[in-house]
C-alpha cells in the first residue's frame, strides 16, 4: 500500500527547458564578457538546453559546464566558479513548474497521500529555489534537503530520513525522480518504489532500473490507485 509519495525537486517538479528560456537573457547579460557574440539569444538558448541534456548525468553541473564549453557557448571560457555564480543567481528566479505539478500535488493530497520532498544540494541554494516556487510548499508534509542530512542521495540514509519524517516505512513510500542513480537506483535499493520521470533518455545500462516509468506527473495518481487496488 502506497501511503506516501516523495519527490525529487530539480528536473522533476519543474520544466528545466522552460527555465532556460527565461534564464538565457539574464545569464548572457551577466556573462557578457564571456558569451559568444556570434550567437543569437535563440541559438544560445538552444545550445544551453542541449548541453544541459548532454551533461545532466552522471555528475550534474560540472558536466553541464563542460558541455557548454564544448558547444561553443563561450568565446572566452569563464572559470567554473564564475559560471556557477551566474547559474545560482538566475536559475532560482526562472524556475517554471510543469503545467500539471500543482494539480498533481492537489489530487494526491485529496486522496490522503502524504507528500514529501527529498532534494540534493546545499541548504541555501535549494531553499532559494523553493522560495521561488511558493505555490507548491503548502502541499508538502515534509521537505528535506540533502545538505542538511548526514548523507545525500543516493545513500539510503537520506531516503530513510524522509520516510521517518513522514512516519511511513520504505515499503509504503514511492519516490519520483529523474536521476537514474540518485533517484531511481538509490530509492529502490533503500526499499522504496522507484518511479522514473525521464529528463534524458535512454535509461543507462548498468544502473538498477525503475519499478515504473511515467511520462508526466499526472500519471502518478492512476498508477498509485492501481497499485493500491492490487494490494488490498
Amino acid at each position: 500500500m502506497i501511503k506516501a509519495v516523495i519527490f525529487d525537486f530539480d528536473h522533476t517538479l519543474y520544466d528545466r527547458d522552460a527555465s532556460y528560456d527565461r534564464m538565457a537573457v539574464p545569464f548572457a547579460d551577466e556573462l557578457a564578457a564571456y558569451i559568444n557574440k556570434n550567437l543569437s539569444i535563440e541559438e544560445l538558448t538552444a545550445l544551453m538546453k542541449k548541453a544541459d541534456h548532454d551533461g545532466a548525468y552522471p555528475h550534474g553541473w560540472p558536466d553541464v559546464y563542460a558541455c557548454k564549453v564544448k558547444a561553443g557557448i563561450f568565446s572566452t571560457i569563464p572559470d567554473y566558479e564564475v559560471y556557477m555564480k551566474a547559474i545560482r543567481t538566475h536559475q532560482p528566479r526562472t524556475i517554471t513548474l510543469w503545467k500539471d505539478t500543482v494539480s498533481t500535488l492537489e489530487a494526491l493530497k485529496k486522496r490522503g497521500i502524504k507528500l514529501g520532498m527529498l532534494t540534493n544540494g546545499g541548504s541555501a541554494s535549494q531553499r532559494d529555489k523553493l522560495s521561488n516556487t511558493p505555490e507548491i510548499i503548502p502541499y508538502f508534509d515534509k521537505i528535506l534537503i540533502g545538505g542538511d542530512l548526514p548523507a545525500q542521495k543516493p545513500h539510503k540514509i537520506a531516503y530513510h530520513a524522509i520516510c521517518e519524517a513522514l512516519d511511513v516505512t520504505p515499503r509504503e513510500a514511492m519516490y519520483v525522480g529523474d536521476h537514474p542513480t540518485n533517484d531511481v537506483e538509490g530509492s529502490k535499493l533503500a526499499g522504496l518504489t522507484a518511479v522514473w520521470i525521464p529528463y534524458v533518455k535512454p535509461f543507462p545500462s548498468g544502473v538498477t532500473p525503475p519499478d515504473y516509468e511515467i511520462a508526466a506527473l499526472s500519471d502518478l495518481l492512476p498508477l498509485i490507485e492501481r497499485l493500491n487496488e492490487e494490494n488490498q
